[in-house]
């Protein structure tokens, strides 16, 4: 899936040309990456979801008890139309940290196959080595898939996540992002990822 966004940034930059592109950076500045000036940033709390195990490692969705474990930094997110009719969709980007000594021990491996799983390479991102998987999971109207990816630098365990979600339901109204653009604009951000000590 990563080759996806290698493969897609050359579409996926004419995208994110849209009105401009703003820089993000993580209030302790350990975290940097490029976005649509469309596409706004906000923090939430963290949760499994519905599809998968509880972990924040995982997919972040609401307060979870565990949260001490980690925290979400940031998280992007667009509603886009599908070419399918009568379907939804979510595109996402998160990350996250834990600088907790259990989950930065097992960052590389723990929690990382989940759903429809399947290991992938390690992909190095802006000199940054990654642990990386693909997962999905479908019910009989949602389906998610992801692409997970995991690395330790300076002490801390960083989750990075790539989530689309699919559902058999109505676009909201306002929503005419084709998926297809929105996807390839959040496979691009990926490629902006810069993680430093």
């Amino acid at each position: 899936m990563i080759s996806l966004v290698i493969a897609s940034v050359v579409l996926a930059q004419a995208a994110m040309r849209a009105p401009h592109v703003d820089t993000w950076v993580s209030p302790d500045g350990h975290v940097r990456i490029d976005r649509p000036g469309v596409v706004a940033p906000r923090t939430i709390g963290v949760v499994g979801d519905y599809f998968f195990g509880r972990g924040w490692r995982v997919y972040w969705q609401g307060p979870d008890p565990n949260a001490r474990d980690g925290r979400v930094v940031v998280s992007f997110a667009v509603a886009a139309r599908p070419s399918t009719p009568h379907m939804s969709a979510r595109e996402m980007v998160q990350i996250g940290v834990s600088r907790d000594r259990r989950v930065v021990a097992t960052c590389l491996r723990a929690g990382m196959l989940h759903g429809a799983d399947s290991a992938l390479p390690d992909q190095t991102i802006n000199g940054v080595r990654y642990a990386a998987a693909s997962n999905s999971d479908q019910s009989m109207s949602q389906g998610v898939t992801t692409l997970d990816l995991r690395t330790v630098v300076g002490g801390a365990c960083y989750a990075v996540d790539r989530v689309t979600e699919t559902a058999n339901s109505d676009i909201p109204a306002g929503v005419t992002l084709p998926q297809a653009q929105a996807a390839a604009a959040f496979d691009a951000m990926i490629a902006t990822l810069h993680i430093t000590p």
